[in-house]
């Protein structure tokens, strides 16, 4: 840049043109002199990208897992007028991408597990000591001193009516939580959780799912319109959800294994099933379904643009339910 005094605007267009010559480095920088050491600079630039590329590699263990390929290829999301650039092949970017998306995946994993160990340690709060009772011994709402009587009172039940599931959709969440296992016995987190999405959020599910299923998922539903809406303003409350049926309900166990965090049966499985709204088995087999159509999508780099941007949807929520 110093030989030449070009800007970085000039540089990277050299960078990312393929008939770079150091005829057109003198044209443009009007150089000369410098355009053989110019052009050899470019060279090298181009040299130190690949090196940081590989790096980046590096840090994130997947040397010789992706191949980057660097070469002058088409960047889709550019203008088609100017698309060529200097970098990583289509195959390679795509496939970085999904391992980022499944990291990401992972990450949002283990913070919610870690918060909900958190909220399970904290202590709870010790009861605020009742205010002594003042007997009617007078029977004129007065004790022998003169102090207006109180009445006893019991205990203030008005909280535990704000205990998880408070309403009918909390409890659509559950019962659809265990008809996931009840189809497949053992089911990642992750898979868990963007399974409840897709069975919460149909029109997100009806863009995902095999072409086939829209009717299908329409008819799943209809039903169940009045609770989905709470779900999409209130939120899907995915940790409070697993909480309840693992800690108070002992419907579920999550086990901790090298893999992961799979969710399972537990003891009061069956119990806890059929004191839940019936009929969501559907809804939980179509989510299923879907969520195995992404899968193998994402693993073929197979999706196409409106099914990429449901996936990027898809990943938002999870994160946000995740931690939620």
């Amino acid at each position: 840049m110093r030989h030449l005094w070009l800007g970085l605007t000039d540089i990277y267009n050299f960078v990312h043109d393929r008939d770079l010559t150091p005829a057109e480095v003198a044209r443009v920088s009007k150089k000369q002199a410098e355009a053989e050491a110019g052009f050899k600079g470019i060279l090298k630039l181009r040299a130190l990208h690949r090196e940081l590329d590989e790096g980046v590699l590096a840090a994130y263990g997947w040397t010789g897992q992706v191949v980057l390929g660097h070469d002058f290829h088409e960047v889709e999301t550019l203008p088609e007028s100017d698309r060529v650039r200097y970098t990583i092949s289509p195959a390679a970017r795509k496939e970085i991408l999904r391992r980022l998306l499944a990291l990401n995946h992972e990450r949002a994993a283990q913070e919610a597990a870690a918060a909900a160990v958190i909220v399970a340690k904290r202590p709870a709060r010790k009861p605020k000591a009742a205010k002594p009772t003042i007997p009617d011994e007078l029977g004129l709402g007065l004790d022998l001193l003169g102090r207006t009587a109180t009445t006893p009172t019991g205990p203030d039940f008005s909280l535990f009516d704000q205990a998880y599931p408070a309403t009918s959709a909390d409890q659509l969440v559950c019962a659809i939580s265990l008809e996931f296992i009840e189809w497949r016995q053992s089911l990642p987190t992750d898979d868990h959780l963007d399974g409840l999405i897709l069975a919460t959020h149909p029109e997100l599910c009806r863009v995902l799912a095999p072409q086939s299923a829209g009717s299908k998922i329409d008819a799943l539903v209809v039903p169940l319109q009045s609770d989905l809406a709470t779900i999409g303003s209130q939120g899907l409350k995915w940790t409070q959800c697993v909480r309840y049926l693992v800690e108070h309900r002992k419907a579920l166990i999550v086990q901790n294994t090298a893999n992961g965090r799979p969710i399972s049966k537990g003891p009061q499985f069956d119990a806890v099933r059929a004191s839940l709204p019936q009929g969501t088995g559907g809804l939980a087999a179509m989510a299923l379904t879907t969520l195995a159509q992404i899968r193998k999508l994402q693993a073929t780099n197979s999706l196409n643009p409106t099914q990429l941007a449901a996936s990027s949807t898809l990943t938002q929520l999870h994160a946000k339910y995740a931690l939620a």
